[in-house]
Parts: structure tokens; C-alpha cells; sequence
């Protein structure tokens, strides 16, 4: 008789949730084996202190993925080619600001493809996730839409030097502008990130983007495990959409 596996035992149901678990417990304990008390360090008028570390310090402090590069007076953080302007650090509340390099500089271009995550789930799993993702009170979102055929629509505002002779990209600012809802037909999103304020008439799109974003970060110092944490979130996440 041809023997079956018995379904407790199934890669494609057991399988998932044990490399879940194994992840999150591995990440607990190489967290755990960081050293939260070495001295800071400094890069302009920035404190540098665990979980970030500066570029020097010694191997054992602060975060790997959350390494600081000293340029000048300027904290920068790196993510792949794209660089990043650290202005400001909230240990007490677990945040940073960020500004993208690309917009200092004043020209004309776009921001990364979504450089940061926004899902609930990814605080666990990426160094940093998007504030304003989890109800920042101030916060809008930034849809950039590249389409082929001209938007009549009050939400859409052209950014003219980003369109080319077949398409125009627009950008949507709204509190929910990343929802699927506001893509037209002919339109494909390119990217969006999240800003502060809104964008009134004839205000350059730039000059929302050039205040940076708030990014929080999901090393924290507490008394709960990984595991935990990622329990509590969970079930605090769907008793709020059960209510």
C-alpha cells in the first residue's frame, strides 16, 4: 500500500510557521547578544547610541543594519545605492527623521521605490518600518503615478519635470493616497512615501519631501521576547478590526 504523509507533518502547513518561528527566535537572540551600554559616539549635533552604531565603533555595539556613516558633520545611512540625511533621533520615542540625498540637492527626480516597509508585520522582521504607517497624526502620503493618458482629476497634480513626451507623472497627496483606490485607468504607481502636510495650490511637491519622514525602529528596549512582542501586536491588530 502506498504510504501518504500524515497532514500534521505537511512542508506546506508546517513548514511556514516553524521558519517564522525560527527567524524571529534567531533575531531575538542575536539581538540579545548586542551590546546596549557602550559609550556614544557622535556625528554633528547627533548622539549616536544603540540600536544605531557609527561607522569605527567597535563590532559588538548598536545594530549591524542600522550602521551609521559619518560624512562631515552629516549622519548618513545607506540602503542598497540610496542614501539617506539622518536629521534627527528620538531614543525616548524610538524614531528617526530621514531625508533622502536626492532631494537636497534641488533637482528634479524621483524618490526610491519604496525604501522602507509599512506593513504591520515587518517591524519584526526589517530594522525600520514607516511611522506614519501606524497612525503618525500629522501624516499624509505621497503617490507618485506615471500615466499615459492626461488625469482630470482634483487629486492628481502633474509634476512636470518628471513626465516625458508619452506619459505624465502625477502625485497624489493624501492620508490614505497609498491605497489602490486613487490609481486611474491608464496610471501605474510608481512609488510612494509619506510627508508631512498637505500640498496646496501651486506648491512644489519638493518642498514636502525636503521636510523628510519619520521612520521608527524595531529594536526595542523592553522586557518582552521577539516572540512576544510579535504575539501582542498580532492579537492587539485583529481585536481592533473585530471591534
Amino acid at each position: 500500500m502506498e504510504s501518504t504523509t500524515p497532514v500534521c507533518f505537511s512542508i506546506t502547513t508546517v513548514s511556514p510557521l516553524l521558519l517564522l518561528l525560527l527567524l524571529l527566535t534567531t533575531a531575538e537572540l542575536c539581538s540579545s547578544q548586542r551590546n546596549k551600554s557602550c559609550p556614544p559616539s557622535s556625528c554633528g549635533d547627533l548622539s549616536i547610541s544603540y540600536p544605531f552604531r557609527l561607522r569605527g565603533d567597535p563590532p559588538d555595539c548598536g545594530e549591524p543594519q542600522l550602521e551609521l556613516v559619518c560624512e562631515g558633520k552629516d549622519a548618513v545611512l545607506y540602503r542598497d545605492s540610496d542614501k539617506y540625511f539622518v536629521t534627527d533621533i528620538s531614543y525616548k520615542r524610538g524614531r528617526c527623521r530621514l531625508l533622502y540625498a536626492g532631494f537636497v540637492t534641488g533637482t528634479c527626480r524621483l524618490p526610491p521605490r519604496v525604501p522602507f516597509s509599512g506593513m504591520i508585520y515587518d517591524r519584526f522582521l526589517s530594522p525600520l518600518v514607516y511611522y506614519e504607517a501606524f497612525g503618525g497624526s500629522t501624516t499624509n502620503w505621497a503617490s507618485f503615478m506615471n500615466c499615459t493618458q492626461e488625469i482630470h482629476s482634483p487629486e492628481y497634480v502633474a509634476v512636470p519635470c518628471l513626465s516625458g513626451n508619452n506619459s505624465t507623472t502625477y502625485v497624489v497627496v493624501e492620508s490614505d493616497a497609498n491605497e489602490i483606490r486613487y490609481l486611474k485607468n491608464s496610471c501605474s504607481c510608481i512609488t510612494y512615501l509619506p510627508v508631512e502636510g498637505f500640498l496646496s495650490t501651486g506648491m512644489d511637491i519638493f518642498e514636502l519631501l525636503r521636510k523628510g519622514f519619520l521612520v521608527e525602529w524595531s529594536f526595542k528596549r523592553t522586557n518582552e521576547s521577539i516572540v512576544e512582542q510579535c504575539w501582542t501586536s498580532t492579537t492587539s491588530e485583529q481585536w481592533i478590526r473585530t471591534s
